[in-house]
């Protein structure tokens, strides 16, 4: 199932927001703002302000790519859950990393949505499934899986070669 226009432009949105506050975040770690000075002297990490800086901004990048974003939400998602055990670590909420980390799952979702039934060789599966949760293919009959070779196409639940 394709994710309708409307959800591309919404979940294209948020990512672009979310990828302007990480660079935001990542000129600041750069450029030793005096917030991201004191923010990094207590979590006892202030070596670490420049490659982080740089990473954050790389991925800030990433995420807008289409062709790149997929990887970018993994990265962020360990960028963005070491900041929050971080914060844990040191007493703080670490909710607004959190909040970041939400929407850019969310944003994500709504550009790409992808449907995994249990066809993970039929490309065209992945266009069909009408049932995310128990892994049905509304091209195979009574949902069985279709286990075509490697370079074979599944048609209605029969590989074609």
């Amino acid at each position: 199932m394709k994710p309708s226009k409307t959800k591309k432009i919404i979940g294209t949105l948020i990512l672009v927001l979310v990828s302007l506050f990480l660079l935001f975040s990542a000129f600041g770690k750069l450029t030793a703002h005096p917030t991201a000075l004191e923010m990094f002297a207590a979590l006892h990490i202030p070596y670490l302000r420049i490659p982080l800086g740089i990473i954050e901004a790389l991925v800030a990048v990433l995420l807008v790519i289409p062709r790149t974003n997929r990887i970018a939400v993994l990265i962020t998602s360990g960028f963005l859950g070491g900041a929050i055990l971080a914060e844990l670590f040191f007493g703080m909420t670490g909710a607004f990393a959190g909040t970041i980390l939400l929407l850019v799952w969310i944003g994500s979702a709504l550009r790409h949505h992808t449907c995994y039934c249990g066809c993970a060789n039929c490309q065209q599966c992945h266009e069909h499934c009408s049932d995310c949760k128990t892994g049905t293919c509304s091209l195979h009959p009574q949902g069985e899986a279709c286990n075509c070779k490697p370079g074979c196409v599944c048609v209605k639940g029969k590989c074609t070669c």
